[in-house]
């Protein structure tokens, strides 16, 4: 997650702020060779969704068609080389979306010109997909959800910006997932196997990391960063420019105006209550060690409230060996006190 939000410090600044301040450039510079996703650091985004569309491009031609299984009107695929989308006649398709042979759109869907759908998709009745939306495999679209929608930001002049969307996420009804923005990365990101329930709102710019669950109506403001496996309840809010680390938990109508560490449980108005036990488990890449661990550096960091903070992080990195996991947590820490309100990614923003 922190080399993620490292990654990221390029894109809230113009080209004439780069040419303007060489520091800038060492530290996109820097992002580029760490190893982080090249499609995060920069500030035109016309090849991040060229270039996942063609990646995208490449499944479509690769992957064999499923015959042995029935689609949404109980009739087989047939033969493999007569295979085509499974588009039902109320349907509106734009003859220039991208679909493997083995999509199925149903009812009443509206698909627009610029969406580029992979194998084993399906769109429910009364789905909408609309944009320079790139979606992967094996994701389902459930009735009266909308994806690629235009960004709701009053600066957006209906610029060339794109949605990305991963493998075998689960979105359902009345779900809307924006469009970037040209002042902002330009694309909204959602990685694999999350599951998105009903009226859930993504907004423009965010990224949303693998394994996540987003409750009911839960709201995701624009320029929000997800990481991995975090799971958020029916009716909490995002702040935008806030980050979420790995494996949190955010409780029911929670309000999270303030960068969130990872591992961590979080209540009312931005209030850390305790580490998420249960989800690291299942997580299950995570050691009993850690989780020990993180629970004795929560009761040091979030229960001892007349310490100040700095005092206590600057206690704990000088514990001998600190368990890496508890690292994690201070960094976050650290970055959001560099932040505005407590943001780190705001900070960073364009003026």
């Amino acid at each position: 997650m922190s080399k993620l939000l490292d990654s990221l410090t390029g894109y809230f600044f113009s080209d004439t702020d780069r040419e303007a301040d060489p520091a800038l450039q060492d530290v996109e510079a820097q992002g580029r060779t760490s190893g982080a996703d090249p499609a995060l650091v920069r500030n035109r985004p016309s090849p991040v969704g060229s270039h996942v569309a063609a990646r995208i491009r490449k499944k479509l031609r690769g992957r064999s068609v499923r015959r042995d299984t029935a689609t949404w009107d109980g009739r087989a695929w047939g033969d493999e080389d007569d295979a085509s989308p499974r588009i039902h006649p109320t349907a509106q398709v734009d003859p220039r979306a991208e679909l493997a042979p083995d999509v199925e759109v149903g009812a009443f869907c509206v698909v627009g010109p610029h969406a580029v759908l992979g194998p084993g998709c399906r769109l429910l009745p009364h789905a909408t997909v609309l944009g320079h939306t790139t979606v992967g495999s094996d994701n389902t679209f459930h009735p009266f959800c909308v994806v690629g929608g235009d960004p709701q930001d009053k600066k957006f002049a209906g610029e060339d910006t794109f949605l990305v969307i991963g493998d075998g996420n689960d979105i359902r009804e009345h779900v809307t997932i924006h469009l970037g923005t040209a002042t902002g990365s330009g694309t909204t990101r959602i990685g694999d196997n999350n599951l998105l329930m009903v009226g859930a709102h993504v907004g423009h710019d965010a990224i949303v990391g693998s394994g996540c669950v987003i409750g009911n109506n839960v709201m995701l403001a624009g320029h929000v960063v997800l990481g991995d496996r975090i799971s958020m309840m029916g009716g909490s809010a995002v702040h935008h420019f806030v980050s979420i680390g790995d494996y949190a938990f955010i409780a029911a109508y929670s309000q999270i105006h303030a960068d969130v560490p990872p591992y961590v449980k979080v209540a009312g108005n931005d209030e850390i209550r305790a580490i998420n036990v249960i989800g690291i488990r299942r997580g299950g890449k995570v050691s009993d060690e850690d989780i020990a661990a993180l629970e004795v550096a929560a009761k040091t960091l979030f229960l001892r409230r007349k310490t100040p903070m700095s005092t206590k992080i600057q206690t704990l990195r000088q514990t001998p060996g600190l368990n890496p996991r508890v690292e994690e947590v201070l960094d976050c820490i650290d970055r959001r006190t560099r932040g505005r309100h407590g943001r780190y990614l705001e900070g960073l923003r364009r003026g």
